[in-house]
């Protein structure tokens, strides 16, 4: 019995440490928000683009003149998008829009012909006559102050939300960092883990290399399949005349990562 109770305490307090430590590390990161996401996406860009460097280097490009080619290449390819593509999406939603109306409209046709024909109907109708009406009003009742108090304390955050902008906007430059430094981070980066050289380290620098790795294949990997699916899709619903082509393959797009 004494083995149990010590068992089962042992367990509660692993789990309780174990609950602390994850509510801590996510107040950490909420915290750090401004700071590490714009890191985040500076790494991943900086998996995407690394293989260009690499492969201007290896023509005697010099690494930063490669960088600068390649931000030169991304800057044309984005106003290329801007210019083309972007218009031609704002006239579909602006079209689908317009649509919206009569979406409507035909919904509630079709609703009231159910509503005529099926017999479940009926019985729809008598429960939200009932007790399904007055529990949906009094749990709206109940929510809208919660939702209002949500929504104030949203806005108090729009000093983050500017922070977190400007963190965004140093993208180009960690990003520029990154690729110009690969070599150097990839020497040295295991003397910044706080472990001692044992074959404990060797273990920890194997796992994170390979998760590394993997990372590296599994972003590139999702980028290029959602590119394929975009414009196949779009290709293939401007093939068979569908409305809102572009539009739909550009959501199917990034649906897709």
């Amino acid at each position: 019995m004494i083995w149990r109770a010590v068992t089962a305490l042992s367990a509660l307090l692993f789990i309780a440490t174990l609950v602390v430590v994850v509510w801590g590390v996510g107040w950490v990161l909420q915290r750090l928000t401004p700071v590490l996401l714009p890191l985040a996406i500076a790494g991943i860009m900086a998996y995407l683009l690394d293989p260009v460097v690499d492969f201007l280097e290896r023509k005697r490009v010099p690494r930063t003149r490669a960088i600068f080619l390649v931000f030169l290449l991304g800057a044309a390819i984005v106003i290329g998008f801007v210019g083309t593509v972007v218009p031609r999406l704002i006239v579909e939603v602006r079209q689908l829009a317009e649509q919206v109306p009569d979406f409507s409209n035909k919904l509630i046709g079709q609703y009231s012909e159910w509503t005529q024909r099926s017999p479940w109907a009926s019985r729809f109708k008598s429960a939200w006559s009932g007790d399904l009406r007055d529990s949906l009003q009094t749990w709206a009742g109940k929510a809208a102050p919660a939702i209002s108090t949500w929504f104030v304390s949203q806005a108090s955050r729009i000093a983050s939300w500017f922070g977190l902008l400007v963190g965004i906007a140093m993208v180009p430059v960690y990003l520029f960092y990154l690729l110009l430094e690969k070599s150097g981070i990839k020497k040295s980066w295991t003397d910044y883990l706080p472990v001692q050289e044992s074959s404990w380290k060797d273990e920890i620098v194997f796992i994170i290399s390979s998760i590394n790795d993997y990372l590296i294949l599994f972003f590139r990997g999702q980028i290029l399949v959602a590119l394929c699916d975009g414009f196949l899709l779009t290709i293939g619903f401007f093939a068979i005349g569908l409305n809102y082509a572009l539009l739909l393959g550009f959501v199917a797009g990034l649906l897709s990562i």
